[in-house]
């Protein structure tokens, strides 16, 4: 070779160096000048979008080898590789169907005997390339234009330990649907980057509705009873209706029908006279609350509480509150029976529901259901709901594993459902306790999760009791209608004893009377007897001696005048007397017949008086008392007939006459006295004729008083004896009709009560408990939570699907590279962010940077060269 100017050029320090002087000991005959190479076409091109990968190069050689191509050799003086451009004697139409060469450099001369500094072990033997474009150089001549396969080349060449990963499908790998599913806060270290979202509203893929209190049904209640209490309530029912009176006579005085028997005001369903109301004050739950809970079979309940109602309302009185819930909700304790149905003792329950997703439950197609990014937000979430609006949303992967937990309060007045979910956000739980109210001390747990902002409260729905009117009427009037009824009884026995006495005292009192009146008549027949026979013999006696002294010479003369005088006093003093009767009369006109008839027989009764007086006065020569049997006899009279006087007005007049009459008395008896003084021994001598004659007088009708005596006797024992019977007949009748009316009183009483308490059945019922809280889950069937996956739409799902198939997540994490590039089934993408790559590995810089830039640009790397282009992104993962 020529090297013109070496001559001319002085290179600096080399005056000691003889470079013709070089021993060059190479032996170029050992170099055979053949470089083999082969044309084929492969589905990657030079711009990396997609590589190969071998896990060694001698699988990449053999891959290589194995594959159909145009296989030639180039003779070459010297060993050295293709830069631009190679010439090789294919023909241009025929090279041109061709994109890539492998060129292999074989050993010089062999591996047995390499020449001076070859070392088999780090060779590369083998370039591979990319065949860019060509030029017809001759006519069996064709120049390539090519580029070299960095990747393919110097892959296994270069050491990358890690990547600080942007996007592929590596992480995509890590986590299936299933163990993300199962715990998706342990499980989601490789899908929370940021990463494609095409939005759009979610839509709800799966809804599963969980009733809350689904189960049997108890109707529970809530007052202040214990247990025992209920043998204390009372009241006895009974049937039938009222019962009417019957009456019997007793053995005591009062006699006649005054025992009243029966009569049951019989009201209502119940009697209520053993009745109570007890109060217990419970602690319930820890609460001092005052109340017990209770709860029947919602199946029996209808008929338990119309029994209640109806037979004992002073139990409804007590109820407080009434609900319902399904007996999954509390736990029954100490069951007892009352009234024939089964009752038990409520108390509070916690539930717990695991709740485990699956992928069913997103709905995605199933090109994308594997890939568990889409169960993250935003492309889905969970959405819990309640019936009254309440929403909260949770994102999957923040999830671990969820429980709803239920519990209801049974404390009366906070009855409420409060519904939680433990393992959102957080999981665990932490421990504590908790000291009651009875000292003692619970065990407690607090969970580790945001289970306070995922709470729904309701409230316990109550119901309203009714009792009708008639059964509260009775209830309430028991003792009050009790107390009339025995007041009715009282009040009729009062008034038979009144009438049964009075009856007895009319009869006593007129048996009396009859009585009375056949001894004075009786007394009255002897008197008059007795008096008549003693006036016939005085008058015998006194004419006897009158007699002896007429015959002694006194004038009869005498004893005519003095009659005369005696008889005109006495004719003057009646005549005065009728003069006062007569005024006494006329102020009398308004009295009854029986009142004139009694004041007319005083009359006589006066004026024989003062005859009898008067007469007896001259006979015993006493004036004076003449004077007196005349006042006296004219005061009896009159004063008789003012006792029977009745009007004020007669008896004053009556007063008046009778003192004017005593006057006149006096002054005659004053005008006459020395008359009488003067005929009085005449009168008493002289008498004996008039004495004799009354004396015949008397004799002749005697006979006729007594017998007149005797009739009258006899019509005053019978008219007394009518009397009495009529007055005792009209006591009789008196009292029977006074029973009678009592008797109809108490039917009245009765019938007043009755018609009271059928009244009240027109009033309205009245409430126990009371109608509160939300009625619409009772009333809709429908209380619960609604567990709603929701995802975003088909077409944003399809779109993100589609784009993580291809270039898998977004990371932004350091990965390993200790596992290769092969993760998917076909083809695995890579995006950097940085590379660690050793420069040192005995690989130029432009394979290096080059794999680098391949990897920073993102690359597909595939499993299979010969599926590179000709598979889908759907059969991959």
């Amino acid at each position: 070779m020529d090297f013109p100017h070496l001559k001319d050029t002085q290179f600096p320090l080399i005056d000691n160096v003889n470079v013709y002087k070089y021993q060059n000991n190479f032996d170029y005959a050992r170099w055979n000048g053949k470089v083999s190479f082969k044309l084929l076409n492969v589905l990657w091109n030079s711009t990396y979008a997609d590589v190969p990968y071998f896990n060694t190069d001698k699988d990449r050689d053999d891959w290589f080898d194995a594959q159909d191509g145009y296989v030639g050799t180039l003779e070459s003086l010297f060993n050295n590789t293709p830069e631009n451009t190679v010439k090789i004697p294919i023909p241009y139409n025929d090279a041109y169907k061709y994109n890539y060469l492998v060129v292999e450099m074989s050993m010089q001369t062999s591996v047995d005997n390499p020449i001076n500094y070859e070392d088999a072990s780090i060779r590369i033997s083998r370039w591979y390339y990319f065949i860019e474009d060509m030029t017809q150089f001759a006519p069996s001549t064709t120049e390539l234009v090519i580029s070299l396969d960095y990747w393919t080349t110097f892959i296994h060449s270069v050491e990358i330990p890690y990547l600080m990963l942007e996007r592929g499908h590596a992480p995509m790998m890590q986590t299936t649907v299933e163990q993300f599913l199962a715990n998706p806060i342990m499980n989601n270290e490789y899908l929370l980057a940021d990463d494609f979202n095409y939005g759009g509203e979610t839509i709800i893929k799966t809804s599963n509705y969980m009733p809350i209190g689904n189960g049997k049904k108890y109707v529970l209640w809530v007052m202040p009873f214990s247990k025992d209490n209920y043998d204390e309530i009372g009241g006895t029912p009974y049937s039938g209706s009222s019962t009417p009176p019957t009456f019997s006579n007793t053995v005591e005085r009062w006699g006649y029908q005054i025992e009243v028997n029966g009569y049951q005001w019989k009201y209502g369903n119940t009697d209520y006279s053993d009745a109570d109301l007890p109060i217990y004050n419970a602690v319930q739950t820890g609460i001092f609350n005052g109340c017990e809970c209770f709860a029947i079979e919602g199946i029996h309940a209808v008929d338990f509480f119309n029994h209640m109602v109806k037979y004992h309302v002073n139990f409804v009185h007590a109820i407080k509150a009434m609900f319902i819930l399904d007996e999954s909700l509390f736990i029954k304790n100490n069951e007892f029976t009352y009234e024939g149905y089964t009752i038990y003792i409520a108390d509070r329950k916690i539930n717990n529901l695991n709740l485990q997703f699956t992928k069913q439950q997103f709905g995605f197609d199933s090109k994308y259901a594997n890939i568990t990014k889409l169960y993250t937000f935003p492309y889905s979430m969970l959405e819990i709901t309640d019936d009254e609006g309440s929403t909260f949303t949770a994102r999957i992967e923040n999830c671990g594993s969820i429980s709803m937990r239920t519990e209801v309060s049974l404390i009366y007045p906070f009855l409420n459902y409060n519904v939680l979910f433990t393992g959102i956000n957080g999981g665990g739980s932490i421990p504590y306790t908790w000291k009651t109210v009875y000292d003692e001390v619970e065990n407690k747990e607090m969970w580790a999760s945001d289970f306070s902002k995922f709470m729904m409260n309701w409230k316990v729905p109550t119901y309203t009791l009714y009792v009708s009117a008639e059964n509260e009427y009775a209830a309430n009037n028991f003792a009050g209608m009790q107390a009339r009824r025995s007041g009715a009884i009282k009040d009729y026995e009062n008034s038979v004893r009144f009438g049964n006495t009075t009856r007895e005292n009319t009869a006593d009192s007129f048996a009396t009377s009859t009585s009375n009146v056949n001894r004075t008549t009786s007394k009255n027949v002897t008197n008059t007897s007795e008096t008549q026979n003693g006036l016939v013999a005085n008058n015998a006696d006194l004419n006897t001696k009158k007699d002896a002294d007429y015959q002694s010479g006194y004038s009869g003369s005498a004893v005519g005048g003095g009659s005369y005088i005696m008889d005109k006093y006495v004719a003057d003093v009646v005549k005065l007397n009728n003069d006062c009767d007569a005024d006494c009369s006329f102020t009398d006109t308004g009295l009854t017949l029986q009142q004139d008839y009694i004041a007319a027989t005083a009359l006589v009764n006066a004026t024989g008086a003062v005859l009898s007086g008067g007469i007896s006065a001259i006979g015993n020569g006493d004036l004076g008392d003449l004077g007196t049997g005349l006042v006296n006899a004219a005061s009896t009279a009159f004063t008789s007939m003012a006792v029977v006087t009745k009007d004020s007005g007669v008896a004053n007049a009556t007063k008046g006459a009778t003192r004017w009459k005593r006057d006149n008395a006096i002054t005659y008896i004053d005008s006459i006295a020395p008359i009488q003084q003067t005929y009085a021994n005449a009168l008493r001598i002289h008498d004996f004729d008039f004495r004799y004659d009354t004396t015949q007088r008397f004799s002749g009708t005697n006979g006729i008083n007594n017998s007149n005596e005797a009739r009258n006797k006899t019509c005053d024992d019978s008219n007394a004896a009518a009397t009495q019977a009529t007055e005792t007949n009209n006591a009789t009748w008196n009292r029977n009709a006074n029973i009678e009316a009592e008797k109809a009183n108490l039917i009245q009483k009765q019938r007043e009560a009755e018609a009271q308490y059928a009244n009240a059945r027109l009033q309205k019922p009245s409430e126990y408990s009371s109608y509160s809280g939300d009625f619409a889950g009772d009333a809709y069937q429908r209380r619960g939570v609604r567990f709603n996956v929701r995802t975003q739409n088909k077409s944003s799902i399809a779109q993100t699907g589609d784009a993580m198939l291809r270039f898998g997540y977004a990371l932004h994490r350091v990965w390993d590279m200790s596992n290769g590039f092969h993760y998917c089934k076909n083809f695995t993408f890579w995006k950097a962010e940085d590379i660690w790559i050793n420069d040192g590995s005995g690989v130029a810089n432009a394979a290096t940077n080059a794999i680098g830039e391949i990897l920073l640009k993102g690359v597909t790397v595939w499993r299979d060269p010969t599926k590179i282009g000709t598979v889908g992104i759907y059969d991959n993962i």
